[in-house]
This record gives structure tokens, C-alpha cells and sequence, in this order.
């Protein structure tokens, strides 16, 4: 199914966190200082940051080009589920908020009467659970990454997900050797390059491991090979339409009588 955009429409991605998700459905989309002061788990999905602690980032998609690699379109929105939202209106950008050209930020809170719909990338929807990355790629601060997983598990667990801790506890214990490593010392280029790539592949091997246990979770409840859209139907119980596609609205213009 397709979704008809228009100028205002904006978009605003969770990833393939289940946890953020579900908790979105549940919330609606909340800043890092609104979720804090809640207490409220698996809403941030982006790094806390000083200047931009009570704003949410979205995508206007008006705005997208598609040619160009680095948008926030191309980046996020077509790497995990997003939620379509209408009749929102971003805040003015300073110069020290702006990171992307069709990157626009919204104040607070997202009300979950503004969320219309679920996108999920078509090249994505029959991905089966245990192909989808949980963590973001570009995670580099150890402290974030740490609180992302162990959140990740305790959203897991409330449907009897099964974790080997001692394996959980190898992954970051070799990530923090690797971060104070890269951190602390003084190393020449080809040793940095060689910490990077040990520190992506042992960040690849915990993706791995955590997208396995969501497979095996969600395939003992609903007795199937669970892809991204069975999981999207089974946790948001159809409350929200899910689209596929996404195609801008055409506007016509009709004739006044002379």
C-alpha cells in the first residue's frame, strides 16, 4: 500500500528497535529530556546531545532528494520503521541544530493523534527478524551503546526472551578494551584502522546475536518465521495502517470560470 505525502508530511524512524516501537504506539514520539523526565525506556534513538535534548529529529519529506546518500531520508527512513506524522509543525533551525538538508525538528513531543501510519522499506518487509540489525551502525560512544542493548534485553525479556549473559558480558567487555584502546592511547593510522575494524566486527557479531534471540522469541509466540511485517501487525494490533510505498500527492489546479 502506498502513502500519498504531502509538503507537510514528516517521517520519523525508530530503526528495527522493537522496543522503541512499541513504546512510541504506546507514548507517542518524545525528546530525550520529556522521556527522562517520564522515565520512560526506548524512545531515544539518537545520541543525547546538549543542543538538541528537547527536540525530536524527523524527516519533512518535501524536502528529500534521493540522490543524496547522506540524507537523513536515505540513512534512516529507508533502514527501519518510521512513523508517517501530520499536521505537526517543525521549530525554526539555528545553524548549531541542522545535520541534514531534509532533516527537520519537532519540540517535545509527537501526540499520538499525529501519527498516521507505519512505513516499512518495501525491500524490508519480508525480511525475516534475524537479518535485521537492532543496533545502529554508527555507534561509536561505549556508555550509549551499553544502555541501548541492556534496554533492548529488558524489553526482550518481558516476552521470555533467553540471553547468555556470560556472551552478552564477553561482546562488552571486548567493545570497552577496544574503545579504551582507541581512547586513552596515542597509535599510529594503521593502528587505529585495525581497532575500528575489530570494534565494527565485534558490533556486528552483538547485532547478530540479539536479532537471533528476537527471531527465536517472537518465532515461539506466533509459530512462524516471524518477518519485519508480522512483527510490525502482531505488536501494533493493527491500531495504525501499515504502507510500503511512498508517493507524493498530486495537487491539482483546477480552473476558475472566466
Amino acid at each position: 500500500m502506498e502513502y500519498n505525502y504531502n509538503e507537510e508530511t514528516l517521517l520519523h524512524s525508530v530503526g528495527f528497535n522493537l522496543g522503541r516501537f512499541v513504546s512510541v504506539l504506546k507514548y507517542g514520539i518524545l525528546s530525550f529530556n520529556m522521556a527522562q523526565n517520564l522515565g520512560i525506556k526506548y524512545t531515544k534513538n539518537y545520541l543525547p546531545d546538549r543542543q538538541r535534548e528537547d527536540v525530536i529529529s524527523t524527516v519533512k519529506m518535501s524536502l528529500v532528494d534521493e540522490e543524496d546518500i547522506y540524507s537523513a531520508y536515505n540513512l534512516y527512513i529507508k533502514n527501519g520503521i518510521s512513523f508517517i506524522i501530520e499536521d505537526v509543525m517543525p521549530i525554526e533551525m539555528s545553524i548549531m541544530y541542522h545535520r541534514r538538508n531534509d532533516e527537520v525538528l519537532v519540540k517535545d513531543n509527537i501526540f499520538l493523534n499525529n501519527i498516521v501510519g507505519i512505513y516499512l522499506p518495501k525491500e524490508y518487509s519480508n525480511t525475516t527478524l534475524d537479518k535485521l540489525p537492532i543496533i545502529p551502525k554508527n555507534i561509536t560512544k561505549y556508555d550509549y551503546l551499553f544502555n541501548i542493548v541492556m534496554d533492548y534485553i529488558f524489553y526482550l525479556k518481558s516476552y521470555n526472551a533467553i540471553f547468555d549473559k556470560e556472551l552478552i558480558n564477553t561482546y562488552f567487555k571486548e567493545i570497552f578494551l577496544i574503545h579504551k584502546a582507541l581512547y586513552t592511547s596515542k597509535n599510529n593510522i594503521l593502528d587505529t584502522k585495525e581497532l575500528i575494524s575489530d570494534y565494527k566486527d565485534v558490533l556486528e557479531d552483538l547485532n547478530s546475536y540479539l536479532s537471533e534471540v528476537t527471531y527465536e522469541t517472537f518465532k515461539k509466540i506466533l509459530r512462524k518465521n516471524v518477518t519485519l511485517k508480522d512483527i510490525v501487525l502482531y505488536l501494533s494490533n493493527n491500531c495504525l495502517p501499515i504502507y510500503e510505498l511512498l508517493g507524493r500527492k498530486e495537487v491539482l489546479n483546477e480552473k476558475l470560470p472566466s
